[in-house]
């Protein structure tokens, strides 16, 4: 996903546990570019 956003590219990501979805949004949060669109 960061990649993704880095490179101005949408993505869907998906996890089942809830602790690496946490991990994801963070890592996410740090990205300045669409980091608004994650939910």
């Amino acid at each position: 996903g960061v990649a993704a956003l880095a490179e101005g590219m949408d993505f869907v990501g998906i996890e089942q546990s809830e602790e690496y979805v946490a991990i994801a949004k963070s890592r996410l949060d740090k990205t300045s570019t669409g980091a608004d669109d994650v939910s």
